[in-house]
């Protein structure tokens, strides 16, 4: 099922040089044969394959198929692509690291795509999956390595492989999909701006309650305005399926009416540069059911608010004598808590406009 067109992504996008230009592997698509991988089981396959006829046919459950061995510097991010075509068993392509340029020293498994034995295709059906990830500082060289197992009951295997691809990808979040649209995915940076342009200017309420923000309307409703300002987002990653964002926002100086001991007061924050809120959120990167992913839903975020505003950046007004900081009714912790109950949901808001986001080309 080859990839016959791009997605369209949002706007903020870093393009980076196609994959395919910098594969590494030798003879990825077997379109005239196997040579340049070794290993007991294999056959080539001259009709079948995807999309262009040959293949690489293994027939041998657990006997790993070698690839050529390929020199690379480690510590830097790379994809390891594959299809497979099997019968209920379950096909593999790794990535194995090694210390030295000649793939004899170490063998360290840094890197795996694989077919899922209860999710199988139809046999005459092609999945395809890749897997983004950093290979050690220590490598000097890999070594691709195909395998299949046998499915509980089943007596004999039969898999074929076909567009491998193992490169580098500069700092791409994720990506299933290799016989095109590998310049337009995301990227960390792209992503990263993306977060930052839903908080950027997010408009947010203080909510009204006894003692804060009853004599102020905001979008209609008693509640005191806010405005978000974007001050960073940055990506890290978690595996090659969760992907971690974190998230801080900052704050507009703003107007609030306040009371206490029945005495009515406005407090203008006039300094906002300590008023920071981040939030680390985890989401799940999701199969879209073809060659994409999206965003999904975090399953885990972290709130930190580092709040350090002092007395001076605040000040006190209104028509009562008592609004004056040498009465203290009014104390710089009370003023933190009631923004932080505007400005975390606003916040918090402003994340889940990232959810369900490309975040690489759909088909």
């Amino acid at each position: 099922m080859p990839v016959s067109r791009c997605g369209l992504l949002l706007a903020s996008l870093v393009a980076i040089p196609s994959l395919q230009a910098s594969n590494l592997i030798v003879n990825p698509d077997f379109v005239t044969g196997i040579a340049g991988w070794s290993g007991a089981g294999i056959t080539w396959d001259a009709d079948i394959g995807d999309p262009a006829p040959g293949s690489l046919h293994l027939i041998l459950p657990g006997m790993p198929v070698s690839s050529t061995c390929i020199p690379i510097v480690g510590e830097q991010r790379v994809a390891l692509s594959a299809r497979f075509r099997t019968s209920g068993s379950r096909a593999s392509a790794a990535a194995v690291s090694f210390t030295d340029p000649a793939c004899a020293s170490g063998g360290t498994l840094v890197g795996e795509v694989a077919s899922v034995l209860t999710q199988q295709p139809p046999d005459d059906a092609w999945y395809a999956f890749t897997h983004v990830f950093a290979i050690p500082v220590d490598t000097l060289s890999i070594r691709i390595e195909l395998t299949t197992e046998l499915a509980d009951g089943q007596e004999s295997v039969d898999s074929y492989f076909d567009g491998l691809v193992f490169g580098p990808v500069d700092n791409l979040i994720a990506h299933k999909s290799f016989e095109a649209c590998w310049s337009p995915a995301q990227t960390i940076d792209g992503f990263a701006a993306l977060v930052n342009s839903f908080a950027e200017g997010a408009k947010g309420c203080i909510p009204a309650t006894e003692n804060a923000c009853g004599g102020s309307t905001c979008d209609g409703m008693p509640g005191c305005p806010i405005t978000l300002r974007s001050v960073s987002a940055a990506y890290a990653n978690t595996s090659s399926l969760m992907m971690r964002m974190d998230v801080t926002s900052g704050v507009d100086p703003l107007v609030m009416d306040l009371v206490s001991s029945g005495v009515s007061c406005t407090v203008t924050v006039t300094d906002t540069s300590k008023l920071l809120t981040t939030y680390n959120a985890i989401f799940a990167v999701t199969h879209d059911g073809n060659f994409g992913f999206y965003t999904g839903i975090p399953y885990e975020v972290q709130n930190t608010a580092a709040y350090g505003l002092s007395s001076s950046d605040w000040t006190l007004g209104g028509t009562d004598f008592r609004c004056n900081k040498a009465f203290g009714l009014f104390s710089t912790t009370q003023i933190q808590d009631v923004i932080a109950a505007g400005v975390q949901p606003t916040a918090a808001s402003t994340m889940q406009q990232a959810l369900g986001k490309t975040i690489c080309p759909l088909p």
